[in-house]
């Protein structure tokens, strides 16, 4: 099964990928989180292996690089940043494991992230999340808008400072 969690930043993607794999724990399974070396706003170990509140994760430059064969389910965080997510996902899914990824559907100029939107054909569950708009507080914050200084690249990992939460009518000013 794939299950695919998608949304702008600031919606809780990763608090609710997290909480079903600890639920998944909890219910006797093995599961790892699995998140891009690209995302620089952790800390890791030599050997790149943490604990999350009891979740072990990884950093990984490629989905290639892992073994799923010691788990059940699989968290891919940031899963827009790996490529071959759909082709990867399926494999692990076709052979008994649950997938569930974490994303952003959209960068900040809406342009939509591909490794996404190749993997909604082939998943079980979508799940759309919002954020809180950070002008107006409406709930209906479902984008991303970029208000850094400077964006050179499609991508520029970062967080508050550099993006916020938009509702559509907000999205629209600046």
């Amino acid at each position: 099964m794939i299950s695919l969690i998608i949304g702008p930043m600031f919606s809780g993607k990763t608090t609710e990928l997290l909480r079903r794999l600890q639920r998944a724990i909890i219910a006797g399974k093995k599961a790892i989180l699995l998140r891009p070396k690209i995302d620089t706003r952790e800390t890791i170990t030599h050997d790149e292996l943490k604990k999350l509140d009891n979740i072990p994760y990884l950093f990984l430059q490629d989905l290639a690089d892992f073994n799923p064969e010691d788990y059940d389910y699989i968290g891919i965080d940031e899963g827009q940043f790996f490529t071959n997510l759909a082709h990867f996902a399926n494999l692990w899914a076709n052979s008994g494991k649950h997938i569930v990824v974490a994303g952003l559907d959209a960068t900040s100029e809406l342009s939509m992230f591909e490794e996404i939107l190749q993997l909604i054909p082939f998943s079980e569950e979508v799940v759309k999340l919002n954020a809180v708009c950070t002008r107006c507080g409406s709930d209906n914050g479902a984008f991303t808008k970029f208000v850094g200084t400077q964006k050179k690249d499609k991508v520029l990992v970062g967080g508050k400072g550099v993006y916020e939460a938009r509702c559509r009518e907000c999205w629209k000013l600046d």
